[in-house]
């Protein structure tokens, strides 16, 4: 059986029925919806598709792919049509409404009639059934509907077309039809639910120029020109073919990462983000490498959080020979000393000519990046090879130009435009998660990359599984977002200690969650929601990167309540002014607060001696009356050797004195904890010694 009748024309006219009525539709003869037992990754038509298992695809590679196997491959469950001109795709699955639940038998042998499947009764509706479609049903589910409806056994049917109910999810006219396909594909949706950037965050492209007055691109800084030392120029370039992405390439590459969401025209990645440029013209000289590397150097100087670089030299034979120390000394100051130490991120484009382009090859940190075609596979020419961290977006953009030129251009391809989609998501990163340093930005980009179907990723690299030709795979915006601000550094107070003599106060031990604290931050300590004139002191100290105690004494005057303790990262002094960004001393640039919920008084429990034989005795002592200590409904004694606990006793909380026998435990120096309501309120040790 022929599963198509290949047309030449593009739409087909059909009808469907609605409440017993036909309705007249049209199919697209030039693409199909393939319903797979696996999920491909064809065609995504928004980032939240990952993982499904449908696809609308070309019809004409279906029937390559017949031409070439005979056969369809076995993961194929079902192929269907889909509506012109909404490109809305039709489900494998059909709705049957009986008209009594007589009729179960009638659609059991209706569908074994036409192969198809009685699926399941529709939950909640009784007279509603699923039916499924396959490769070997007597037609496509619309056909199937409407023959099951025309036996005049049903009460109705329903072909399920499968509307897109998400809400739009900016109002720009691109994306409206659906000309953005380059956003959804990276999943910029769920990016932007997080944030949308900052002005803060300072973009640097290092390029032809940028439009300082085009209507998307209303956050451009006056920049720095590599050629003349003066501010930002712009240099149009004109091909033999008078494209208008060579001609315009600075300012499409800058509206890739910033144009404004204004609801005028188009989005770029990062919409609220800041614009720095840096200007060349890009054509060979004898000073050229000294020109970008001033470049370079200027820009991470003066602020700029991520420096993208859309250009570069086609090395060919020779691949990793040709290098300039001074142009890739500027890359690694940028990388190492930019953003007040953290470390300018720096991305380059693959190139559009096979093997990748100078000198994105040239460091580890940089982040290098390649390029897929509307089809989600590889662009043809895009450099590939083992420097290539990941690939975007790259044919058939739409790119800003000049107002004068009409304001968008809807045939910008080439790595060119896939780099700054890495670096608009850079920018997004640094907006909710300041802390990343170049690696920990990187790794976060590169694991967190969709896999691209039709490509074996069997090469583990340092931040997984890895395709020469794509890298990693495609970046995901919305899940390198979210896993940029799960790395939030997190304040926990893991342990509460008093002092067991007849002082008031003890430790609180507090854990850092997430990333390290920066080497190039200090730590700032604050007691905070607390009256201080009952702590005569406190004082911090750091036992590794990510544990802290700090210790509070009373001042005899009486009980210290439940506090806050708030940590600052503090710039340390030791790095650089920039004119943008400041630094060049002591500036604040993350904090994070913790709850102490339980107080300090005079000691509530206390052991009678140390060293013990048969029996241990803990003895309570008078609580100070204002002490808030929580529910302690529950109390149970832990007693542990080393770090294994071996006694877990519970306990009658509204005993004074308390016995608990160690007969059964060896002799040997043991710690006692005491646990009210599942928090450790008083500790000591003790040695268990038979006589």
């Amino acid at each position: 059986m022929s599963l198509f009748v290949w047309a030449s024309t593009v739409q087909a006219q059909t009808y469907y029925y609605y409440k017993g009525k036909k309705i007249g539709i049209a199919l697209d003869s030039t693409k199909c919806t393939v319903f797979r037992d696996t999920p491909p990754l064809l065609l995504r038509s928004a980032g939240s598709d990952v993982g499904k298992n449908w696809n609308v695809v070309e019809k004409d590679s279906i029937k390559i792919l017949q031409a070439r196997n005979s056969s369809l491959p076995s993961d194929i469950l079902a192929i269907e049509p889909v509506l012109f001109p909404s490109e809305t795709p039709v489900s494998r699955l059909f709705y049957v409404k009986l008209k009594s639940e007589c009729d179960t038998l009638f659609l059991k042998t209706f569908a074994e009639e036409n192969g198809c499947k009685v699926e399941r009764q529709v939950e909640q509706m009784p007279l509603w059934y699923v039916l499924s479609t396959s490769l070997h049903s007597a037609g496509n589910s619309i056909e199937m509907s409407n023959r099951c409806f025309e036996t005049g056994r049903v009460a109705d049917v329903d072909p399920g077309f499968m509307f897109d109910f998400q809400p739009d999810c900016i109002d720009e006219p691109a994306w409206n039809t659906n000309s953005l396909w380059n956003l959804q594909a990276v999943n910029g949706c769920d990016a932007w639910e997080i944030t949308k950037g900052d002005s803060n965050i300072v973009v640097a492209v290092l390029d032809t120029g940028v439009e300082p007055n085009h209507v998307e691109l209303p956050r451009v800084l006056d920049g720095y020109d590599a050629m003349t030392g003066g501010k930002a120029n712009v240099y149009y370039k004109v091909d033999a073919n008078h494209s208008k992405c060579i001609k315009y390439h600075g300012t499409i590459v800058a509206g890739m990462i910033a144009a404004a969401q204004n609801g005028k025209y188009t989005s770029g990645i990062s919409p609220n983000v800041t614009l720095l440029p840096i200007s060349h013209n890009l054509e060979s000289s004898e000073t050229l490498s000294e020109e970008l590397a001033t470049g370079i150097s200027w820009a991470w100087r003066n602020g700029a959080h991520i420096i993208n670089n859309s250009w570069g030299d086609r090395a060919g034979v020779y691949y990793d020979v040709l290098h300039s120390a001074l142009l890739e000394e500027a890359i690694h100051d940028a990388m190492n000393e930019g953003r007040n130490g953290f470390g300018s991120i720096v991305t380059f484009a693959s190139g559009n000519h096979n093997s990748i382009n100078y000198p994105a090859y040239a460091n580890d940190s940089i982040i290098c990046v390649g390029s897929i075609n509307q089809s989600f596979q590889w662009f043809e020419g895009s450099g590939y090879g083992e420097k290539l961290d990941v690939v975007a977006p790259g044919g058939q953009l739409l790119g800003t130009v000049p107002w004068y030129e009409g304001n968008v251009y809807s045939d910008a391809s080439g790595t060119s435009f896939a780099c700054p989609h890495v670096s608009g998501l850079a920018a997004l990163m640094l907006t909710v998660n300041p802390l990343l340093n170049v690696e920990q930005l990187q790794a976060t980009i590169d694991s967190t990359c969709v896999k691209l179907d039709g490509y074996g990723y069997g090469i583990t690299y340092p931040y997984g599984s890895w395709n020469s030709k794509t890298g990693y795979g495609l970046i995901d915006a919305g899940r390198a977002v979210q896993a940029a601000k799960d790395l939030l550094p997190q304040l926990k107070v893991s342990e509460i200690i008093r002092y067991n003599d007849r002082r008031v106060g003890g430790w609180v031990i507090l854990d850092v969650m997430g990333l390290k604290v920066p080497e190039i931050c200090d730590v700032e300590w604050t007691i905070a929601n607390q009256d201080m004139c009952n702590i005569e002191s406190y004082t911090v100290e750091m036992v590794g990167w990510e544990y802290f105690i700090m210790e509070i004494k009373g001042n005899g005057l009486g009980v210290i309540p439940p506090f806050d303790v708030e940590a600052k990262y503090v710039m340390n002094g030791n790095v650089p002014s920039t004119k943008i960004i400041g630094g060049g001393g002591k500036k604040e640039v993350y904090s994070m607060r913790a709850h102490v919920p339980i107080g300090f008084s005079l000691p509530y429990y206390s052991l009678e001696g140390n060293i013990v034989s048969q029996e241990l005795t803990i003895k309570k002592s008078v609580k100070g009356t204002k002490e808030k200590v929580g529910d302690v409904s529950s109390l149970r004694v832990e007693i542990y050797s080393l770090q294994n606990k071996v006694k877990t006793v519970e306990v009658d909380p509204l005993s004074k004195e308390i016995k608990i026998s160690v007969s059964d435990l060896p002799d040997g120096n043991y710690i006692l904890n005491m646990v009210e309501a599942g928090r450790v309120v008083f500790t000591d040790r003790i040695m268990i010694k038979k006589y």
